[in-house]
């Protein structure tokens, strides 16, 4: 297989993870994925977390706690290699019944997708971090989500192997 493969199986664990979210194999695939000390860097108003298992803490476990049945959707995974670093990047969107308070938001009671768009930078046959690759243009995190409709972008990290 080659490295590009590999790295979209590596990152595909994790996928796998929040197809129908598990956050008890969330939790272990996150510990076997990401290394514990790599840089996390999400969109407003998460920025940046200090490693993985910030990205758990403060960013997926409260979403599920507000979507108690969140479900990911990937729409594209690509890899390839960018100035001379290797990279995974995702894009799709997280959905489920919004049933609970989320960053201050109230509830719909509605069906919403979150949109995301993630970017891992694999690193020598290890875990690494990513750089930010710009903002997302979409809205920031308290933004469109009485229509169901919202971006919420995630940059972050894992190893390769």
């Amino acid at each position: 297989m080659d490295p590009h493969n590999i790295n979209k199986a590596t990152i595909g664990a994790f996928r796998s993870a929040l197809y129908d979210f598990d956050r008890g194999r969330l939790t272990s695939v996150v510990k076997d994925v990401f290394d514990p000390g790599c840089a996390v860097h999400l969109a407003n108003p998460f920025e940046d977390l200090d490693g993985p298992g910030a990205l758990l803490d403060q960013a997926f476990y409260p979403l599920a706690d507000a979507i108690p049945d969140l479900e990911r959707r990937d729409t594209i995974v690509i890899a390839g290699n960018a100035l001379g670093q290797d990279w995974v990047g995702c894009g799709g969107y997280y959905t489920g019944l919004f049933e609970r308070p989320w960053l201050k938001i109230p509830p719909t009671r509605h069906q919403i997708s979150l949109r995301f768009h993630e970017f891992y930078r694999m690193e020598g046959g290890g875990r690494r971090d990513a750089g930010p690759l710009g903002h997302s243009r979409g809205h920031d995190a308290s933004a469109g989500l009485a229509d169901g409709t919202q971006y919420w972008s995630r940059m972050a990290c894992a190893r390769t192997g």
